[in-house]
Order: structure tokens, then C-alpha cells, then sequence
């Protein structure tokens, strides 16, 4: 990844997002750096 106007670049490894939805829409959302971090966050396996 490279910063737009600064031109840095930034090492990004993988991660995850976990999304909360009421009514169709995203009312919460955050970021994990591990896949196992976001599963149990939503309560799954990881």
C-alpha cells in the first residue's frame, strides 16, 4: 500500500473486517489483524 499524497508505502498484512448490520445497514465495523481474532469476535471457530 502507498500513501496517495505522501507517497509512503506501508506494509499491510492480512487481516479482517467484521461487520454489524441492523435494518440493512453497517451500524458498527472493525478492523482485526487476524482472521482468528475476527472469528471469535463474532463468535465463530477461529
Amino acid at each position: 500500500m502507498r500513501g496517495r499524497s505522501s507517497g509512503i508505502e506501508v506494509t499491510l498484512g492480512k487481516y479482517a473486517h467484521v461487520y454489524t448490520f441492523k435494518d440493512g445497514l453497517i451500524v458498527h465495523w472493525k478492523l482485526y489483524v487476524s482472521q482468528s481474532d475476527a472469528l471469535r469476535a463474532a463468535g465463530l471457530t477461529g
